[in-house]
């Protein structure tokens, strides 16, 4: 009689885990990190699953032909534990740092738990926490404070407070925030549709810093002012075309200019659509004539309540150089303000000799605009893409300048022309046309996807 013959059947087998990453053994044999798969003999096995931060899973796993499949849920005993502190501490639990120390989850038992702060003495505390347990501690540094009162409209502002290279304070409405360390802090408040609203202050020890923030309607993309402070400088070179000299001396008042060129966000809001050629918020507008630009600067001047700058049609449009609206830069200001104004280096470009640092041109640029002041540095005045990216209309007729020209104060350009001055080179332009002093002309009904414009405002 023949003995029967008994053959080990071998089975696939999956062990997936909550949470996942669990260490599995079977038999004292390690397997793998959960989810994992494997092939192992058919029979009972015993397994243990272990994960940092829950209790062990240890059971008889049955393994059957051809596949076996098992889940494992670990029992979530941990306790949670808030240390309340300054943002600016370094808190240590059992000996190591911590960047996190706002609802951590431990394993029940005792910590040691230490808090350093420059220039406070060192506070350190045990902790026994158990299974489950919800704890909140104060460990505070004796170090002068102050708070912060913020108050917003329209209601449920966006409100982030910081000092620089610290974890941010945040709350949605209006929110006092107390036992602040003093120091300089940042402050910025922003709700979709609205203009952000930013800041920096200083809070003093026993002080209360009060700020009622009213947002302005409007995108959030570009709408910031640098104040180019008033002076005299040469206008024109000697490096390029004839119609940049003579080289002359003028004289320009203090004004505000666009920190970035005016942008498609900033467009489409005023004007209700699209017309550039390549679309985005962050983008330059672009496609837009010189009679495109102006009707932009008096939509957007009426829309913030603010003075329209100009009046007239066609050919016949004059300019108030002293309403407190938005306009389009003289050819004097924009240079002016290109060349770094009272701040200025003298640079071939705007912010660098080397146009690589602070163009967005043919040789840096990848066939179209790029979002505004988000590739190449700023000029002596933080202005960003004077020099490429979008050439930039003007507001003056075109004309060379006279032989005779001598010193010019707040000049405007010929009374009269056919053509308008466009400065700055662009994406689709070479090194020649972004130099700082460099001259172009375009009919005032041309759109171009290379042509577009950031706006000015006079001071009173």
């Amino acid at each position: 009689m023949k003995k029967p013959v008994f053959t080990v059947q071998i089975a696939k087998v999956i062990i997936i885990s909550e949470p996942e990453g669990a260490e599995v053994y079977i038999a004292d044999e390690e397997i793998g990190i959960t989810p994992v798969e494997f092939e192992y003999p058919a029979g009972r096995h015993k397994v243990s699953l272990s994960i940092k931060g829950f209790p062990e899973i240890e059971e008889t796993l049955v393994v059957k032909a051809p596949e076996t499949r098992k889940k494992y849920v670990f029992a979530d005993v941990r306790a949670t534990l808030t240390i309340n502190t300054f943002k600016k501490v370094k808190v240590f639990i059992n000996g190591e740092f911590t960047k996190e120390y706002e609802r951590i989850k431990l394993q029940p038992g005792e910590y040691r738990l230490k808090v350093e702060m420059d220039s406070t003495k060192t506070l350190e505390k045990t902790v026994s926490l158990s299974d489950k347990e919800d704890k909140t501690i104060m460990m505070y540094p004796d170090y002068p404070v102050g708070s912060v009162q913020i108050t917003t409209s329209p209601d449920s502002c966006f409100t982030e407070l910081w000092e620089e290279g610290f974890n941010k304070y945040s709350c949605y409405g209006n929110r006092t925030f107390s036992n602040l360390p003093a120091g300089v802090y940042k402050l910025k408040i922003k709700k979709k549709g609205h203009k952000s609203y930013s800041e920096e202050f200083i809070i003093e020890q026993g002080t209360a810093v009060k700020r009622n923030v009213k947002l302005k309607p409007g995108p959030d993309i570009g709408g910031e002012y640098v104040l180019v402070e008033g002076g005299s400088f040469e206008m024109g070179g000697s490096q390029g075309c004839t119609d940049e000299l003579p080289i002359h001396k003028v004289s320009v008042s203090s004004f505000y200019i666009s920190k970035y060129e005016t942008t498609q966000a900033e467009w489409n809001y005023i004007m209700g659509k699209s017309v550039s050629e390549f679309t985005g918020d962050s983008l330059p507008v672009e496609n837009v004539s010189w009679y495109d630009a102006v009707k932009f600067c008096n939509k957007m001047s009426e829309t913030e309540g603010l003075q329209k700058c100009y009046t007239g049609t066609g050919s016949d449009i004059v300019c108030d150089f002293k309403a407190n609206g938005y306009r389009l830069p003289t050819e004097a200001e924009w240079e002016y303000a290109s060349g770094g104004g009272k701040k200025s280096h003298k640079y071939l470009y705007s912010g660098s000799d080397r146009i690589q640092e602070v163009a967005v041109y043919t040789k840096t640029a990848k066939e179209s605009t790029c979002s505004v002041g988000s590739r190449m540095k700023a000029n002596e005045l933080g202005l960003y893409d004077m020099t490429g990216n979008v050439s930039e209309w003007c507001w003056d007729w075109y004309d060379v300048y006279p032989d005779d020209i001598k010193n010019l104060s707040n000049p405007t350009g010929p009374v009269k022309g056919f053509l308008r001055v466009i400065r700055g080179g662009s994406w689709f332009n070479y090194e020649k046309c972004a130099r700082v002093c460099c001259r172009n002309l375009y009919n005032p009904n041309d759109k171009y996807f290379y042509i577009g414009f950031r706006m000015v405002r006079s001071i009173k």
